[in-house]
């Protein structure tokens, strides 16, 4: 009897990665550290160290880029007491603190960008100043005093709005206060106001812009702010409840939205009403695992050369995040990555672009092609705070997260047969895949537990025929695990087809 080939989706192009969810199907494995780039899918790309010293009073808090009106963009990283900037010639980091901050691991920073200053809050010190000379300052008001606060932004009317602030020595977590219009010193004159968000108790959990408005987020609730002609200056509106931020830094704004983590699942908001971006598996998946605890200290990012949202999550027993939840916001799936303590990140344009000096290896073994927009000057990378102080960066010329290996993981769904009492007798997988080495194991008891088959080593190039990899498994299922977990290697993955021979019932 000649062999049968199992058929698998889309074969001519590879499998198809077009679902909405991180597997194929419920029977399938979470994909781990791989992602689908250019109709590839391979072993994501590393990090390496941004600067070769960490900050002092680690971890890194907060990091984020301030771009002045001339232009220039400065990466700017905070630690619980001190703020550095980044030299891009140098490739070394500078102090601008001036006096230390005195918060601790849980006192988040926010930051904006107002009339050409960064403005730095941590709700524990007074609001500070940095205007690219000398040290951050604290904000001096001319009039009226400046508010202690947890949440800062700056809308486009020219205000700069604060949120669940202390005044007076008395802290209001529904309040949001604004100084004059295009006058961050005025605190008590012209048009400063402040206005209460009552619907509920809860704090107002962070400020985002959205299009004309500003999104100002609780746990349980979301109200819009828009400029108005009347005595109000900013009005408020409570626009949904029962859906609400769960951690404030847990939010992105790109494509007229926001992505955001909840208390219980991923959302985005359009300004109307939030929806779960999440299909059933990944919620349950992502959080029946969330340290609620520590909420607090998930955090995402965009990863726009990916169209992509990157959720960082603390999970049950971890101080800090430890997985990544990925979601291409263009086509609907989902990756789900690894990481070390991964506290905090921003996409920053740094302005100067790859050269030659800086790959190693020969040309063959790069991750990316040459011309390739992400080696560009000014185009955005990602870069990385941990909790040991360092900064990293996002690094697609290696294959190891700052010297560790990475697990790169691919599971098939399950391939069944035709009734679930009949089985097959599976022979045969051929293989479409280049790269280092990838080692392929199989299931037939929906991965709980893994047989090897073989460990394939790899050229660079996808062979001009599949690789075919014999055994012989009867079954009525059989998924497949292709793995790659060495220090400097990395795996792509085009097809792969498996074979067998029909069987009868199986009692028979």
């Amino acid at each position: 009897m000649p062999l049968l080939r199992k058929p698998v989706l889309k074969p001519i192009v590879g499998v198809d990665y077009m679902n909405p969810s991180t597997m194929l199907n419920d029977r399938g494995g979470f994909p781990k550290n791989m992602r689908l780039f250019r109709d590839e899918l391979k072993k994501r790309e590393g990090k390496s160290l941004y600067g070769s010293s960490p900050i002092s009073d680690a971890p890194v808090m907060h990091l984020c880029q301030y771009r002045l009106d001339s232009g220039a963009i400065r990466l700017i990283r905070i630690s619980k007491k001190k703020v550095e900037k980044y030299n891009t010639v140098a490739g070394t980091w500078s102090d601008i603190t001036g006096t230390n901050f005195t918060g601790d691991e849980d006192n988040f920073f926010s930051t904006c960008i107002a009339q050409n200053m960064l403005i730095i809050s941590n709700y524990i010190d007074k609001i500070r100043i940095y205007n690219d000379t000398g040290n951050t300052y604290e904000l001096a008001a001319t009039d009226g005093a400046v508010p202690k606060a947890k949440h800062i932004e700056y809308n486009e009317s020219g205000y700069l709005l604060v949120a669940n602030v202390i005044q007076g020595g008395t802290a209001y977590p529904t309040k949001v206060v604004w100084p004059d219009i295009g006058d961050i010193t005025k605190w008590g004159s012209g048009n400063a106001a402040s206005a209460l968000l009552r619907h509920s108790p809860e704090p107002i959990m962070g400020l985002k812009n959205l299009n004309a408005y500003t999104i100002a987020y609780k746990t349980d609730s979301i109200y819009t702010g828009r400029p108005v002609e009347t005595s109000e200056i900013i009005k408020w509106d409570l626009a949904y409840t029962g859906v609400g931020l769960g951690s404030s830094r847990g939010i992105v704004s790109t494509q007229g939205k926001h992505f955001f983590i909840g208390t219980d699942d991923f959302y985005s908001f359009n300004g109307v009403d939030p929806v779960s971006i999440a299909s059933k598996t990944i919620q349950r998946e992502a959080f029946s695992r969330v340290d609620s605890s520590n909420l607090s200290r998930s955090f995402a990012i965009l990863a726009s050369d990916y169209d992509e949202i990157w959720f960082f999550v603390v999970t049950s027993g971890k101080d800090w995040p430890t997985e990544v939840w990925k979601y291409n916001y263009r086509n609907g799936y989902w990756y789900y990555d690894t990481c070390d303590e991964i506290t905090s990140a921003v996409l920053y344009y740094s302005q100067s672009s790859l050269t030659w000096q800086d790959l190693t290896g020969d040309w063959d073994s790069q991750n990316f092609r040459w011309g390739d927009s992400l080696a560009t000057t000014n185009k955005g990378i990602i870069v990385l705070g941990d909790s040991d102080g360092y900064t990293q960066k996002l690094d697609f010329r290696v294959n190891n997260d700052n010297g560790e290996a990475i697990d790169g993981i691919w599971e098939t769904p399950d391939f069944v047969a035709d009734k679930m009492e009949y089985y097959k007798r599976w022979l045969q997988l051929d293989v479409e895949a280049k790269g280092d080495s990838v080692t392929i194991d199989y299931s037939t008891d929906y991965g709980s537990t893994w047989t090897s088959i073989k460990t394939l080593t790899l050229t660079n190039s996808f062979p001009t025929k599949p690789e075919r990899v014999y055994f012989d498994v009867l079954a009525r299922n059989i998924r497949f695990r292709f793995r790659n977990n060495n220090a400097g290697e990395t795996f792509y993955l085009r097809q792969y087809y498996p074979y067998y021979l029909y069987r009868e019932e199986a009692n028979r």
